[in-house]
C-alpha cells in the first residue's frame, strides 16, 4: 500500500504509521526521507540521509562508550557512614532513577522508534535505548557494591507515596502514545511523547543527579557513575530537541501554538513535581537547597529545554541558581582516577560532549 503523504498536508491530527521492515514499493527515496511519515524502503542507509546533525550525533554517541563496571563505586561502610537523612534521600533517588531508565528503555523501543522513518534518526534513538538499558545496569552495580537490599530498592515505590506519584506522572506523560493501537496514533501524540522524553531527560533526572552530586564526599563512586549517565542524558536531550525542531520545520502546517501549549502544560506540572520532590528527599535540611535555589534551578532547566526544542520559554525573571555550581563540577567524567579494587589508573577517554554550537 502506498503511504505517501505530502508535507503540506500533514497536521497534528494526521495518523502515523509504523516503519515496515521492508517496503518493496517505496514512494519516497531514502535520501528524501523525513523523520516520520516517509514511505521509504526500510533500509538503514546512513550516507544517504540529508540530516547531517543526526549523522554527526550518532558518531558522537558512539564515542561516549563506557561500562559501569569500570567505575569504582562505594562500599557498604560508606553507605552506613552517611546520616540517616542522607540515606533516606539516597535510597529514594536510586529507586526513582531505576524507574526512569526502565520506563525510558521500554518507551523508546515500544512507542517511539517504530514510527521513525529516517535512517540516522533510527540509529540515534536505538543508541539511546541501549544507553538507557546501560544505565539500569549502572544502578545494579551501585546497589551490589554497597550491599544494599535489592528487592527493597526496586520495590520502594510500593511503600513510598512520593515515589509512586513520580512513577505515575511519567506513565501519564507517555500514556496517550503507549495505549493506542497503531492505526490510532496521531502526530500530536508522537510530538507530546517526544516532549515528554525531554522533560524526563532534562528536568526529572536532575532532581536525582543534583542530590547525588551534592553528597559526593559521602558517596564519591555513585557521584562518578552519575557523571557518565548525565553525559548520555545530555546527548538524548540534543537528539530529541533536534528531532522536534526538524519535524516542526519539515511540516509547515503543524499547529505550533498547540505544540507550545502541550509543552507548557506538561513542563509546568513536571517542574512543580520536581520542586516538591527535592524538598522531600532533602527533608529541607541540606545546605543550598532552599526554596529559591531549587525553584530557580528547575525553572531554568525548563526554559533551556523549551528553547532547545524551538519553542518559547515561559518562566520569566529566573535568577541563576547556585545549584548550577554543583552541576558544573560534575559535567566532565573524562578524568584519570584510581580503581580501588585493582589499584590501577583507569582513564576514561570517551569524547567530551561539545554542546555549544555542536549541532
Amino acid at each position: 500500500m502506498n503511504r505517501a503523504i505530502k508535507k503540506e498536508e500533514v497536521t497534528l491530527e494526521t495518523k502515523m504509521f509504523r516503519m515496515k521492515l521492508f517496503n518493496e514499493n517505496p514512494s519516497v527515496d531514502r535520501s528524501e526521507a523525513t523523520i516520520i511519515l516517509s514511505d521509504c524502503d526500510g533500509i538503514v542507509d546512513q550516507k544517504s540521509s540529508s540530516l547531517n546533525w543526526a549523522y554527526n550525533l550518532f558518531d558522537a554517541m558512539r564515542g561516549n562508550d563506557w561500562g559501569p563496571e569500570e567505575v569504582s563505586t562505594d562500599s557498604h561502610d560508606d553507605y552506613l557512614a552517611m546520616s540517616e537523612d542522607k540515606r533516606f534521600g539516597y535510597d529514594r533517588v536510586l529507586s526513582s532513577l531505576i524507574f526512569n531508565d526502565s520506563a525510558q528503555t521500554r518507551n523508546l523501543g515500544h512507542n517511539m522508534i517504530p514510527f521513525i522513518t529516517e535512517s540516522n534518526t533510527i540509529q540515534c534513538m536505538t543508541r539511546q535505548q541501549y544507553e538507557e538499558a546501560l544505565h539500569t545496569k549502572s544502578y545494579e552495580v551501585i546497589i551490589d557494591d554497597t550491599v544494599m537490599d535489592v528487592d527493597r530498592l526496586y520495590s520502594l515505590y510500593k511503600n513510598d507515596e512520593k515515589l509512586m506519584e513520580r512513577n505515575k506522572f511519567l506513565e501519564r506523560m507517555y500514556h496517550p502514545l503507549d495505549y493506542r493501537s497503531d492505526d490510532d496514533v496521531t502526530v500530536e501524540m508522537f510530538l507530546a511523547a517526544a516532549i515528554a522524553n525531554n522533560i524526563l531527560e532534562a528536568i526529572m533526572f536532575y532532581g536525582g543527579f543534583i542530590f547525588l552530586w551534592s553528597i559526593d564526599k559521602d558517596m564519591p563512586g555513585t557521584s562518578k557513575m552519575i557523571e557518565f549517565i548525565a553525559r548520555d542524558e545530555r546527548m538524548h536531550v540534543l537528539l530529541f530537541s533536534q528531532a522536534i525542531n526538524t519535524i516542526l520545520r519539515t511540516f509547515p502546517n503543524l499547529d505550533k501554538d498547540r505544540v507550545q501549549y502541550i509543552a507548557e502544560s506538561l513542563v509546568r506540572d513536571a517542574v512543580e513535581l520536581e520542586i516538591d520532590w527535592m524538598f522531600y528527599i532533602t527533608k529541607g535540611k541540606m545546605a543550598g537547597f532552599n526554596n529559591e535555589s531549587v525553584s530557580n534551578y528547575f525553572m531554568s532547566k525548563a526554559n533551556e529545554m523549551i528553547e532547545g526544542m524551538g519553542l518559547v520559554p515561559f518562566y520569566e525573571k529566573v535568577s541563576r541558581s547556585p545549584l548550577y555550581d554543583i552541576e558544573a563540577l560534575h559535567r566532565d567524567p573524562n578524568k584519570t582516577r584510581t580503581n580501588f579494587f585493582e589499584k590501577r589508573a583507569a582513564t576514561y577517554t570517551a569524547k567530551k560532549l561539545k554542546e555549544d554550537g555542536y549541532l
